[in-house]
């Protein structure tokens, strides 16, 4: 069945969050007397920013504020990522993908004002036909949920998506919910840890030459 929508995750594929999250972190866990390596932080990276907070909270019996971690976190993300992200190539790929008719998707667990934030800075606010956050899911990747409803808001079949996907859940994710996966390489895992997906790809526009 041909691809009629593509559908991207957010942190990893539209901007590398994922490999400045640890740093993030570690700077403002410094009061708290925290840090952790990147290996280490791999395994927080598929919950959201509160729960992550929670976790440290419980497993390191710390009284760390999740509602202002958060937004700092997310602030300080993107400071790290500015230089990048004003030269980055995103706009110009979507644009040609919706020229050529696709349907385009966001999925990401990330909650909406972390979204709106780095849409903005990515110049990306009125590209996607379906944005699903964080906010408007109930489960975690590897949970196929947050596909599954991309797949019905821009009214078409799981089998005629392609996702891009950066990390093993994400990937599980789509590829439960029936979907085709191409797994974008970044910083953070390695060939390995994406060997779930039907493709492995090192740039983003080689999206627009497999299509």
């Amino acid at each position: 069945m041909a691809i009629q929508a593509v559908i991207f995750d957010m942190d990893g594929v539209l901007v590398d969050t994922p490999f400045v999250a640890c740093e993030a972190t570690n700077m403002l866990l410094q009061s708290a007397g925290l840090s952790f390596t990147q290996e280490q932080f791999k395994k927080y990276l598929r919950f959201g920013i509160e729960d992550r907070v929670k976790m440290w909270n419980q497993e390191f019996n710390k009284t760390i504020p999740e509602k202002e971690f958060f937004h700092e976190f997310i602030d300080l993300q993107i400071a790290l990522l500015r230089e990048e992200m004003e030269k980055s190539d995103r706009k110009e790929i979507l644009l040609k993908l919706k020229l050529r008719g696709f349907k385009l998707g966001l999925a990401t667990k990330a909650k909406k004002v972390k979204v709106d934030k780095i849409l903005e800075a990515l110049d990306l606010e009125d590209v996607f036909d379906s944005i699903l956050t964080g906010d408007a899911t109930t489960q975690y990747k590897p949970h196929p949920e947050v596909y599954t409803n991309s797949a019905k808001n821009l009214g078409v079949t799981p089998e005629e998506c392609l996702v891009i996907e950066d990390s093993p859940h994400g990937i599980e994710s789509a590829k439960s919910a029936g979907m085709k996966v191409f797994a974008y390489k970044t910083r953070v895992f390695s060939d390995e840890d994406l060997a779930q997906a039907d493709k492995i790809i090192y740039d983003l526009n080689e999206v627009l030459d497999l299509l």
